[in-house]
């Protein structure tokens, strides 16, 4: 299943288990949508909500699900890495032909909620 997190940039706070209840509006903005009981749905488009899609993987513990936006250390690599987007973690990670060892994956932040942990990939 396709799994998604939010970041809200106006609390400061991160929601896991996105299914549903938020959608793409045509500027681009992402937004939640809240159900009224009696009729439609209206949306609150004050806050500004930033995606971030599963890659499908766990790290080396098998406890946190590897999303865009975590910093990851790499033991084999001996490196950190940013997921920017799944489809460049999936290029990257698997550039070398052969299957990567998630058990030396661990995640260490991410961007939204550890910005000083970019400082590490420079």
């Amino acid at each position: 299943m396709l799994g998604f997190r939010v970041w809200n940039s106006d609390s400061k706070e991160m929601t896991y288990g996105i299914e549903q209840g938020f959608c793409i509006l045509p500027d681009g903005n992402f937004t939640r949508i809240y159900p009224i009981r009696t009729g439609p749905v209206y949306v609150n488009p004050g806050v500004r909500f930033i995606p971030m899609q599963s890659t499908g993987y766990r790290d080396m513990h098998q406890e946190r699900e590897i999303f865009e936006g975590d910093i990851l250390w790499h033991g084999s690599r001996k490196g950190y890495y940013l997921v920017t987007s799944v489809y460049q973690f999936y290029k990257d990670m698997f550039e070398e032909g052969g299957e990567i060892q998630f058990d030396e994956i661990g995640i260490i932040g991410n961007a939204m909620q550890n910005p000083e942990l970019l400082e590490k990939l420079k």
